[in-house]
C-alpha cells in the first residue's frame, strides 16, 4: 500500500494512503504542427506553464501557426511520432528518450519520431 497515514477511529486504526506527489520539474513539452510537421521542444523549465508557452514559441517561430503542444515532461522524457500516410500523431512518456520513443512509435502504426526530448532532474548538461 506504501506509505499510509494511520487514523484512530473507534479504537481501532484505519489505514489511509496518502496521495503521491507528482514531480516538481524540471518541465518540458512538444509542440506540434499539423500542418507543416513543425515543432518545438522546450526542456529544463521551472514551470509546466513556462515550457508549454517555449515550445510553442518555438514552434511557430519556424512559420507554423497552427502548434499546439502535444506532449509534457515532468522529471522524464516525450516523444512525438507521426504516421507520414495518416497524419495521426502520437505522444508518449518515459523514464529515458529510448522508452519514449519506443512508446510513441508503437502507439502510430508505421509512426517516425518527428521530436522528443527529456526534462530530468538527473540530465548530465
Amino acid at each position: 500500500m506504501g506509505t499510509a497515514a494511520a487514523l484512530l477511529v473507534a479504537g481501532g486504526l484505519l489505514a489511509v494512503p496518502t496521495q503521491a506527489h507528482a514531480a516538481d520539474g524540471p518541465y518540458g513539452a512538444i509542440a506540434y504542427s499539423q500542418q507543416t510537421q513543425r515543432y518545438g521542444v522546450a526542456t529544463g523549465k521551472s514551470t509546466a506553464k513556462k515550457a508549454s508557452k517555449s515550445a510553442k514559441n518555438k514552434c511557430a517561430s519556424l512559420g507554423a501557426t497552427d502548434c499546439k503542444v502535444v506532449a509534457r515532461m515532468n522529471d522524464d522524457c516525450a516523444a512525438v511520432a507521426a504516421n507520414p500516410y495518416t497524419g495521426l500523431t502520437t505522444s508518449a512518456n518515459g523514464g529515458n528518450i529510448l522508452a519514449a520513443e519506443r512508446a510513441a512509435r508503437e502507439g502510430t502504426a508505421n509512426g517516425q519520431i518527428v521530436a522528443s526530448g527529456c526534462a530530468t532532474s538527473n540530465d548530465p548538461f
